[in-house]
């Protein structure tokens, strides 16, 4: 009588376990993709809203930066107001233009006295129809016929306040009647030049860049960085309708530019600061953002490679 056959089964193996095994494992798998689709997409969400957030910062940056400009524009004209007030009254002034015969040489010699003690950038007496009569510090008014100027009209009645813009430079001026027996005899005018004052609110706040332009030509710029100012001269930003993205050498501004009065022919000041997305911090932010599905990645992968010891 024979023996019964005894057939020897490896050591941890179940026959028909393996296509369980399969089962569980895709289930594992389409589980994970699912869970890494959805981790996907609102990580993708997350770093939207960042990038958004960010973009928000620095046009709330710019409007700060307007903030302050159109507050520091309205103090100096308010203060040159005042100051163009007292020296229409000063007798060296009403003595000269109140003459029957104007004496120009004396009048010019008598301005460039006054202008170097305001410390004005530019003066000048025009007659009633605005028409100038003598002027120091700015040889570009000399020539010009200022009577269709709105700040003229407003002018007769009292002091009054403009932003004149010249073919090289943008001027701050006040202009004060000059008066004798209740008629204005000629009209004084008293100019600043904008400059650095204005244009180191970006660069102080904000580490950014100021510019003036005239037309296409910029007359002005402050910027504690080199490299800035001929990256506004370079961007053409003449439409002040909408903020200018600009990539450069792999760094990202952005720029708005503001029209300085009311006329077609009115100067810009253009602000452009660094993009929030550029600094330190942002990077850091996306990097934790991105952690969770970075792992979900990695845990995905590494049970999929466990499959053939499963199997």
């Amino acid at each position: 009588m024979s023996s019964p056959r005894i057939e020897i089964v490896p050591p941890h193996t179940v026959v028909g376990d393996r296509p369980q095994s399969r089962s569980r494992l895709g289930l594992v798998v389409a589980g994970g993709l699912v869970l890494y689709g959805v981790v996907l997409i609102a990580t993708w969400s997350a770093s939207r809203q960042i990038d958004s957030l960010l973009d928000n910062a620095d046009a709330r940056s710019l409007d700060t930066i307007g903030s302050v400009w159109e507050q520091h524009l309205e103090t100096e004209r308010s203060h040159l107001t005042s100051q163009v007030r007292v020296l229409a009254d000063d007798t060296r002034i009403r003595s000269l233009v109140m003459v029957a015969k104007l004496d120009e040489g004396t009048l010019d010699d008598t301005l460039a006295d006054l202008r170097a003690a305001s410390g004005a950038s530019c003066l000048a007496v025009l007659d009633a129809n605005g028409k100038i009569k003598s002027v120091a510090g700015a040889d570009s008014l000399r020539s010009a016929d200022l009577g269709s100027a709105p700040v003229l009209a407003q002018a007769m009645a009292g002091a009054a306040s403009d932003v004149w813009t010249l073919p090289d430079r943008v001027l701050v001026v006040a202009i004060a009647p000059v008066k004798a027996a209740g008629r204005v005899s000629a009209l004084l005018a008293m100019g600043f030049d904008l400059g650095d004052s204005a244009l180191r609110i970006a660069e102080k706040s904000f580490g950014g860049a100021g510019a003036v332009f005239a037309g296409d030509r910029m007359i002005a710029s402050r910027s504690a960085d080199p490299a800035l100012p001929p990256i506004v001269q370079n961007a053409r930003l003449g439409d002040t309708r909408a903020d200018n993205l600009i990539d450069v050498g792999g760094r990202g501004f952005r720029a708005r530019a503001v029209r300085i009065g009311d006329s077609a022919a009115a100067g810009r000041i253009v602000w452009l600061i660094p993009r929030s997305q550029n600094n330190g911090v942002a990077p850091y932010l996306k990097l934790i953002i991105w952690a969770p599905a970075v792992a979900v990645a990695l845990l995905l992968a590494f049970v999929v490679l466990q499959r053939p010891r499963i199997a």
